[in-house]
């Protein structure tokens, strides 16, 4: 146990003690201090000292952070611009590869568009073409339905066929009109010769088949008035003679007046029709240009045979093509891949806490000490430990605030430190980046523009593409409609002409058959002219026929059906044809022109025959009835009523 303490300097140490305990006192010079009032001071002096200087060194790391780093601030603005374009880059890359695939995927569309509308443009040519075919065939199975109906098939074509002889017209040539001479060397060059009209049928069937006259030749016996035959007098002034040498019987069919050899020289006949069928000759001069009618027998051998005919096709060309598509590359190239640099800046400031609560709980070791110094030092000995607790409380705190000042001026160091290699090394390759992505944005917007107007004029393109087929298409379709058309029509043509065909041979051109009769409507021929009822048989038998003879319900309706395809429904009475019926010899006895008597009345109309007026009524007609085909009859008077009338007879 040591009575005195000294501390190292040689100042006394004691302990005070009283009543309230000792109390542990420092002697400087002549005066007494208590020692740990003393320390606590100090530590609290110390304390202050650190915290300032933890804060001055803050302060100052950060003005001179500041002061000698002021290009940190441009970098980061640099960073921020830097990460602005690689966005803006970014969108704008994204814009451009979008506009070249909507690019490329609209140029493969207008690439489908190209090769449809090639495939239209083909099919038109295929339908135009078709057409073409189809105007030819239709114009000759027209004319060979023509040359059908005129001849039967028995007669070259342009020529008609008249009974049973075939004649030529030249007025369906370029050059219609010759003299008498070349007349018969064009006849003889067609195998024919002019004609010769050795009957009165024949001069009938040919004032009934030529063009009247014109009637703007003035006089009729001008100079390209008539149309040449085979009939002349050159040999033999006087003597008419025809080309098969055989001398003109009979006074002929001259008009009043004729021949007259008018000057001498007229030598060669012609005919003119006009009025009258029994004068229709003249002479004129054989070197006269005038019209020429041609004459030869018919042969089977001439017949027209028909083309073979096509079924309806359909067909379809179908073009297949390839193409490989290339994209359209700006000329200004972009280069990819380059990595920003990229800085970031962070900073953490760690702050120390020191909480001291008032109430202290002690364990069971702080309770020992407690006792310990109440047994030492008194009751003086509380007060010591407390202090002592200060004491230690406040050099912990002291070497808090150390460590805290220790470590801001480390890091401020770093701070700047970092500052200035970030300005000196950093910069430079920010600038640099910078620069690159600036142009290359350029770029890259100018590619996006470009790839814009591209898809915009391709998309313009399409459009207009697209109106283009919409035309060929209206075009086809126009076309494929005149096709099927001209396709029907030629149908029925065929279908006519096989019509024509059966009945080639068995009647006469004009004529209809039906079963195994032909008949011959006038009003076919003519619907102005009419006769009465004998007129009408002559004119009958003049075709080697006889006004028709009804004798079956089929031809009944035959009759009936005709009437009303020609005439219609409207005046029924008015629009009615002579026939074979009459009751001229007794009255009431309704007799056919072969003799038959009818029996029964069935297909008279309701309150016919009546006989009414006072002339008489003792010839029938057919007319048409639309409520009852089997009421058709009616009779009139024979000789004060014109009618058109019905030939019939057998076909061959």
């Amino acid at each position: 146990m040591i009575p005195n303490d000294f501390n190292t300097d040689g100042n006394s140490l004691h302990h005070n003690t009283g009543n309230k305990g000792s109390v542990r006192t420092i002697r400087v010079g002549s005066r007494s201090l208590p020692l740990y009032p003393l320390v606590i001071v100090c530590l609290g002096l110390l304390n202050t000292i650190l915290l300032l200087t933890a804060i001055v060194i803050g302060i100052y790391c950060g003005q001179a952070s500041e002061v000698s780093s002021p290009d940190q601030i441009t970098v980061q603005a640099l960073i921020v611009e830097v990460k602005q374009l690689q966005v803006m880059q970014t969108d704008a890359i994204k814009a451009w590869q979008e506009a070249q695939q909507a690019l490329k995927e609209e140029l493969v569309r207008h690439q489908q568009l190209k090769l449809q509308l090639e495939q239209n443009k083909t099919l038109s040519d295929s339908l135009q073409k078709q057409l073409e075919t189809l105007h030819v065939e239709r114009a000759t199975l027209q004319s060979d339905t023509s040359d059908t109906e005129e001849s039967c098939g028995r007669c070259p074509p342009g020529w008609f066929l008249a009974n049973t002889t075939c004649y030529f017209h030249s007025k369906s040539t370029s050059d219609p009109l010759k003299n008498w001479h070349d007349s018969r060397a064009d006849c003889i060059r067609r195998g024919a010769n002019l004609t010769v009209i050795d009957s009165w049928e024949e001069q009938l069937n040919l004032f009934e088949t030529l063009p009247r006259l014109d009637p703007s030749i003035r006089p009729w016996w001008s100079k390209s008035g008539g149309v040449w035959f085979g009939l002349t007098d050159i040999h033999s002034e006087g003597n008419w003679v025809w080309l098969n040498n055989v001398t003109l019987q009979g006074e002929g069919y001259w008009i009043p007046g004729e021949p007259n050899d008018y000057g001498q020289r007229e030598d060669c006949a012609a005919l003119m029709i006009m009025r009258n069928p029994r004068a229709a000759w003249f002479d004129a001069d054989c070197k006269g240009d005038k019209e020429w009618l041609c004459e030869m027998e018919p042969s089977y051998a001439n017949m027209m045979m028909l083309p073979y005919r096509v079924p309806r096709k359909s067909f379809c060309e179908v073009y297949h093509c390839t193409n490989k598509h290339r994209p359209i590359i700006p000329s200004n190239g972009l280069v990819w891949g380059r990595n920003p640099i990229k800085l970031s800046l962070s900073c953490s400031i760690q702050k120390a806490v020191v909480c001291i609560h008032g109430t202290a709980v002690m364990d069971s070791s702080q309770r020992r000490m407690f006792f310990f110094c109440s047994e030492i030092f008194g009751r003086g000995g509380s007060t010591f430990c407390k202090d002592r607790q200060v004491l230690l409380c406040l050099g912990l705190l002291n070497v808090v605030l150390l460590i805290v000042a220790v470590i801001i001026g480390i890091n401020c160091a770093k701070v700047r430190e970092g500052s200035l290699h970030v300005s000196h090394s950093a910069v430079a390759p920010i600038i640099d980046e910078l620069n690159f992505l600036r142009s290359n944005h350029s770029d890259v917007i100018e590619a996006e523009e470009e790839a814009k107007i591209a898809l915009e004029r391709a998309a313009k393109n399409h459009a207009q593409l697209k109106e283009k087929i919409e035309k060929q298409r209206t075009i086809n379709d126009n076309y494929q409609k005149q096709v099927e058309e001209l396709q029907e029509e030629l149908i029925n043509l065929h279908s006519n002409m096989s019509a024509l065909e059966e009945n080639c041979g068995r009647c006469l051109s004009g004529w209809v058959l039906y079963n195994s009769s032909c008949y011959f409507f006038s009003y076919t021929e003519s619907s102005t002219v009419t006769k009465n009822w004998p007129d009408s048989r002559v004119d009958c038998i003049r075709r080697g026929a006889d006004l028709i003879v009804i004798d079956s319900m089929e031809e009944q309706r035959f009759v009936s059906g005709s009437i009303g395809n020609m005439r219609g429904t409207q005046d029924i009475l008015g629009n009615s044809f002579w026939i074979g019926l009459s009751d001229t010899e007794t009255e009431g006895t309704w007799v056919w022109i072969n003799n038959v008597t009818e029996v029964e009345r069935r297909y008279w109309m309701d309150g016919e025959p009546n006989n009414a007026h006072r002339h008489g009524e003792d010839c029938a007609t057919a007319v048409y009835s639309p409520s009852n085909p089997w009421k058709t009859r009616n009779d009139i008077n024979c000789k004060l009523y014109q009618r058109h009338w019905i030939c019939e007879m057998t076909s061959s």
